[in-house]
């Protein structure tokens, strides 16, 4: 059996004949050059409990290629009275000349896991609940917006067409009269008619004049500003077609339409 002062020896002779440094220990094994000493000097027991005096002396008599067995073994049999149960604190040095501590942690683990626990679930709780306060009023300001808007957006009811009384009983044209179309505008509209399925005009009327149209069977106009456009049909005025550019505008016996809605006629 040898004692701590007698393996101290035999880790620092074996050191010196290796040639090593503490810096070149810290680098391989991590272990601050405060504990080489005192392992080397024997009085590891003075500042380490003998859990981690066992730790270090193996660890360190590995990287010296000594038995390390046998040194740990000699060292516990150093000692027959246990170690009292105490909560080491030694303050040391690293290599890099930072100071550090090492603690015995292992009692006060579970009751720092649980106060760890109690503290984040009550932080999860606290923003969890403020995240969905704050959805739920984004939410509602929102429901109220779409409801106002919908109230203001409210459809109205379809208004009736623009043409007066007169106009509307100009269609359906009898077979033995002509489709005459008479245009004359307030101000210069581009237009394109086509009469029968042939192009008749394509340009400028110019702004107080007016111009005619007959057809057998269908007249078809395209208006550039429709809303400066005066429409006559068979000698009856009916007023405004329409605003902007318009076109497929088609004049026929049935009725008058533009694409596929009818405007007068035949969509009754």
């Amino acid at each position: 059996m040898q004692s701590p002062r007698e393996i101290g020896k035999i880790l620092k002779e074996a050191r010196q004949r290796k040639g090593v440094t503490l810096e070149n220990i810290w680098n391989a094994t991590r272990i601050q050059g405060k504990i080489v000493e005192a392992l080397e000097e024997g009085r590891a027991d003075d500042v380490l409990s003998r859990v981690y005096v066992t730790l270090f002396l193996k660890k360190y008599a590995a990287f010296l290629d000594l038995n390390s067995r046998d040194l740990v073994e000699n060292y516990k049999a150093f000692y027959t009275a246990p170690e009292d149960q105490i909560l080491d604190i030694i303050e040391t040095k690293s290599e890099e000349g930072s100071a550090g501590i090492n603690i015995d942690f292992r009692k006060w683990v579970k009751p720092a896991l649980s106060v760890a626990l109690v503290l984040l679930s009550l932080f999860f709780v606290t923003f969890l609940g403020g995240k969905a306060k704050s959805f739920y009023r984004a939410r509602k300001s929102v429901s109220s917006r779409v409801a106002k808007k919908k109230v203001k957006t409210k459809k109205l009811p379809p208004q009736p067409a623009p043409f007066n009384k007169q106009a509307q009983k100009i269609f359906p044209i009898p077979k033995q009269d002509k489709i005459n179309l008479a245009l004359s505008s307030v101000l210069d509209v581009w237009i394109k008619v086509s009469v029968d399925g042939k192009s008749e005009f394509e340009g400028t009327l110019t702004k107080g004049k007016k111009k005619t149209f007959s057809a057998a069977n269908d007249i078809k106009l395209w208006a550039g500003r429709a809303e400066a456009l005066n429409v006559a049909i068979n000698k009856t005025s009916i007023g405004k077609i329409g605003k902007g550019n318009v076109k497929n505008i088609t004049i026929s016996r049935q009725g008058l339409k533009i694409g596929r809605k009818w405007l007068l006629g035949a969509q009754k």
